[in-house]
């Protein structure tokens, strides 16, 4: 796939997560970094390139360390 496809398909499938999350829950309860597919796309390469993914989540306040969206 060549770059510009792939872009393209990012931003497609991140359009309609933009668009389900709205429908889900109010803008104000959202923050930059959920909305900006650069943040995102830094993300996906990080995971892409590691073998373990490691999530420290706080036990007191994991609603709060770790939100459904």
């Amino acid at each position: 796939m060549s770059k510009m496809a792939m872009e393209a398909n990012e931003a497609k499938y991140f359009r309609q997560y933009v668009e389900k999350i709205f429908d889900d829950h109010e803008e104000s309860m959202l923050s930059f970094f959920e909305l900006n597919l650069e943040t995102w796309r830094q993300l996906w390469r990080v995971i892409e390139k590691s073998d373990i993914l490691l999530f420290v989540v706080d036990a007191r306040y994991t609603s709060d360390m770790f939100p459904p969206s």
